[in-house]
């Protein structure tokens, strides 16, 4: 089977560079938090997600990033949670 891959190089002018810089610092801020509350608390997946809509209504930064890459943002969060307990069961057991 050949698999065929295409490669593009962004060039984003200043006001791009500005808003593309904008959204990776509201996703990270986005992730820490979530990863917070989940230590501090027993909150699923589907919560943190159900709370973004009430981050975007709060808070205007959250206004500027569409939903869906927010919900990305947590399922990479909660996908990293398991792989971490996957691995630290595999490694005590």
């Amino acid at each position: 089977m050949l698999i065929k891959t295409f490669k593009y190089k962004l060039e984003p002018n200043r006001k791009q560079k500005v808003l593309l810089n904008s959204t990776l610092d509201v996703c990270r801020e986005l992730y820490n938090m979530g990863l917070e509350q989940r230590k501090m608390q027993r909150v699923g997946q589907f919560e943190q997600m159900r709370q973004v809509t009430a981050l975007k209504s709060e808070f205007p930064e959250y206004k500027t990033v569409h939903a869906h890459v927010l919900q990305n943002v947590i399922k990479k969060l909660n996908r990293s949670f398991e792989n971490f307990f996957r691995r630290f069961e595999t490694y005590v057991g």
